[in-house]
């Protein structure tokens, strides 16, 4: 399985917790409206420090189940870390990918809308292996 999308869930932010780090950061922010989809099979995330970058994928960690600071897959918070605001509202979109094959199939729900406005700070580029 792969991630295929990311979205904030808007119903779990509640309107002064928009106004606070991390949901001001301009990549961040653009996740209430817009779902980011990764649709090749390597995405890089280009910007300046403090664009938003590592939040972004320690979100996704923590939207996984894995803990966002690396490591091994098996090792799930075994500090007792709580997941961070950004990491308790993301939510994922997965594909499985049948690697022999090449086929691949989505989870994706047809009300699934997408596209990663070029404006923001934080863009992702992907590009094919």
């Amino acid at each position: 399985m792969f991630v295929e999308s990311l979205w904030i869930e808007r119903e779990l932010v509640r309107d002064d917790q928009r106004a606070q780090w991390p949901f001001t950061i301009p990549c961040v922010g653009t996740l209430f409206g817009d779902r980011l989809e990764l649709r090749r099979p390597v995405t890089f995330l280009v910007g300046e420090n403090g664009s938003g970058k590592s939040t972004l994928v320690e979100a996704i960690a923590e939207a996984s189940g894995l803990d966002a600071r690396g490591g091994r897959a098996g090792r799930k918070y075994g500090n007792q870390r709580s997941k961070t605001p950004l990491g308790e509202v993301m939510r994922l979109g997965f594909t499985r990918d049948f690697p022999v094959t090449g086929r691949k199939t989505s989870r994706r729900s047809a009300t699934e809308k997408g596209s990663w406005p070029s404006s923001r700070r934080c863009s992702a580029i992907q590009g094919s292996t």
